[in-house]
């Protein structure tokens, strides 16, 4: 059953997990590494985004 459920959930339950695990003292520096995570994923995400397309609109690939 644990092995059908996606991925994201399965990381979404480990990072909620770890936040509560940590003391009232470094909750603060745990959810300022979570929140930078999911911002470089997203950056990563659009980068990525951005740059397939424009080899796309340069090299004016057609049948995408």
């Amino acid at each position: 059953m644990s092995q059908s459920r996606p991925r994201l959930m399965v990381f979404g339950e480990e990072a909620i997990t770890v936040l509560r695990h940590c003391s009232f003292k470094i909750s603060g520096m745990c959810l300022l590494i979570s929140i930078l995570a999911l911002l470089s994923g997203a950056l990563v995400g659009f980068a990525f985004d951005v740059f397939a397309w424009f080899i796309l609109s340069t090299t004016r690939v057609t049948g995408f």
